[in-house]
């Protein structure tokens, strides 16, 4: 926003148009980029911020927005967690084929389990 004596006051979102051709990355070249195996997420966030013509005119706050937007979409990100007895029974009767585990419940697995050390 500029007053009328010519200051800068701050930056608003009036004028700034919003287009997928703003960007001058393709679809497939940024699908290029994440199958690269030399290129990690933040690499490829900072591309993507690079080819866009107008990041200059967006305010902190919409900034913060599109890279936080970015890096939920690049960036992956996943917990490893522990596999105990009540977890493998669920995937196994739930994903897999139950007849695998002949529809025992997790006590009579997990004591086949102990018994096979």
């Amino acid at each position: 926003m500029v007053a009328e004596n010519g200051d800068v006051l701050g930056k608003s979102n009036r004028l700034t148009v919003d287009d997928a051709a703003r960007q001058t990355l393709s679809y497939g070249e940024i699908e290029q980029l994440k199958k690269a195996k030399t290129g990690t997420g933040k690499e490829i966030i900072a591309k993507i911020m690079a080819a866009h013509v107008n990041l200059d005119e967006k305010t902190a706050f919409s900034l913060a927005k599109y890279t936080l937007r970015k890096a939920k979409k690049f960036l992956r990100r996943f917990t490893v967690l522990p596999l105990d007895v009540s977890m493998l029974t669920q995937y196994m009767l739930s994903d897999k084929e139950s007849s695998k585990v002949m529809d025992l419940r997790e006590e009579m697995l997990g004591l086949i389990g102990c018994w096979a050390n």
